[in-house]
């Protein structure tokens, strides 16, 4: 079991090596500490003596601590239970799965639970062919009691140097965790066998994924990267979660890392965009006498309830296109979220004013809490379309990538959003298009953005597994 437990210690540490999840959370924890601290310090300094102030600096502390914590701890605990869920089916067997029936796998799926998916279209891992063969590995075997999953798809007659050659150095683990002489040789009974799977994996349109406890940082040269496709040391690819240049693959999630980097963005970026909206809207009632119009309870709302609840849907969902964010979003990314949504909402919030003839009304009169309601609706609607946004593309939503559980929490967000908003004052139905206007405008620059973000490119990937 030390073993094993060494093994599985390793797989982790590699699984979220590549992208670094736990580190990128712990990062985005302490952005998350110094906007909250940071931006409720201003707020409080500007006017210690006004209760108000003191309740929205409050709320701010509240908002980005003990949420970015639960938050965090919540989104990494459902993305490696989703992982564990979906990769326990395609091992013992699902309708539409094509999945191994061999004991051996059932009794070691737990072990399994964060495997790595290694896709490899490697040429130069068989001399003797021509043209480029599909690798996988396929047979089973038991190394120190964990199950290994072994093989090789090709379309040469020749037997491959594969597992006694590259193998070792795709596999470059201490020998005292993997003992390669305990892994058989591969039969030609094993490479028809494995051929008629992979026959079958391409007519379904998935890549032949080879599940084996090991995930391991190998350097891409360029050089071996064709024009067509992104072979070479693929290896690396299952642990970044890359499909989009590969091929189709319908059944596995996209990988925990990038799932817990994208949820951990959007979450700055709401913690942000709440921060930010504060200080504009006190900084706003301090030099130009325009009216508070966010309240303690609008803060707690956003940052302690709507968000923790849509991020675990988020993280949970498997329908995000991983052709969209080849790459985890960045802090800029939140940054820029952030800082749209505050200027869509406070802007909107100023102009609603100055059409109705005062910039600087009364607080606490009927135009204040009208322009107030506005601005809270405008700005949970632009939260909402980002967060949309970021899971899936657009253009690719299909009926079978629909989430109810999403949608469900999508729709009750957009309900106690609603809530909020007329709570706060009455809002005419001028006043809900503008913030409808204002979201799906907020949406089409998201797009925009997304689309024409040179970083999303196949040369920064390659340059990603470069420095990998």
């Amino acid at each position: 079991m030390g073993g094993q437990k060494l093994i599985h210690q390793y797989v982790l540490e590699q699984l979220t090596g590549s992208i670094d999840a736990r580190h990128a959370a712990k990062r985005q924890l302490r952005i998350l500490f110094v906007v909250s601290v940071v931006s409720a310090l201003l707020v409080f300094l500007v006017n210690p003596s006004n209760s108000l102030h003191i309740g929205l600096a409050v709320s701010l502390l509240l908002t980005g601590i003990p949420f970015g914590v639960i938050a965090q701890s919540l989104t990494m605990r459902l993305v490696l239970a989703r992982e564990k869920l979906h990769l326990k089916r395609f091992l013992i067997g699902k309708k539409g799965y094509i999945a191994p029936k061999d004991h051996v796998l059932q009794e070691h799926a737990d072990l399994f639970s964060i495997a790595a998916n290694l896709v490899c279209q490697e040429p130069f891992l068989s001399p003797n062919n021509s043209t480029a063969a599909w690798h996988t590995f396929g047979t089973l075997s038991n190394v120190q009691g964990v199950a290994v999953y072994t093989g090789w798809f090709g379309n040469s007659s020749q037997p491959s140097a594969f597992l006694y050659g590259d193998l070792v150095a795709l596999l470059d683990v201490s020998h005292d965790i993997w003992d390669l002489g305990h892994v058989r040789k591969i039969g030609d009974s094993d490479k028809e066998r494995f051929s008629q799977t992979a026959a079958g994996w391409k007519q379904q349109q998935l890549l032949p994924i080879g599940l084996a406890y090991a995930t391991l940082p190998v350097k891409i040269d360029p050089n071996d990267i064709s024009s067509n496709d992104l072979s070479g040391h693929t290896i690396l690819l299952g642990s970044l979660g890359i499909e989009g240049s590969l091929g189709t693959n319908n059944f596995l999630p996209i990988h925990p890392s990038q799932s817990i980097a994208r949820a951990s963005a959007a979450q700055v970026a709401i913690t942000l965009a709440l921060a930010f909206l504060t200080v504009v809207s006190v900084l706003a009632d301090t030099l130009f006498g325009v009216p508070i119009s966010v309240h303690p309870l609008h803060i707690l709302v956003f940052g302690i309830f709507l968000a923790p609840l849509l991020l675990a849907v988020y993280s949970w969902d498997h329908a995000i296109k991983p052709s969209k964010f080849q790459k985890n979003p960045s802090f800029s990314d939140a940054l820029w979220s952030a800082t749209i949504i505050t200027a869509l909402s406070f802007g909107i919030y100023a102009l609603y004013l100055y059409w109705q003839g005062s910039l600087t009304p009364a607080s606490g009169s009927l135009l204040q809490q009208s322009g107030s309601a506005l601005m809270i609706l405008t700005f949970g609607l632009c939260l909402l379309v980002h967060l949309a946004l970021s899971r899936v593309v657009i253009q690719k939503i299909k009926k079978s990538e629909h989430n109810p559980l999403f949608v469900l929490t999508w729709a009750s967000s957009l309900l106690i959003i609603l809530i909020l908003s007329y709570s706060s004052g009455p809002l005419l139905v001028s006043g809900g298009l503008m913030a409808v206007g204002t979201a799906l405008f907020f949406g089409a620059i998201h797009e925009i953005r997304a689309h024409g973000n040179r970083h999303h490119t196949r040369g920064h990937i390659l340059e990603l597994l470069k420095t990998s």
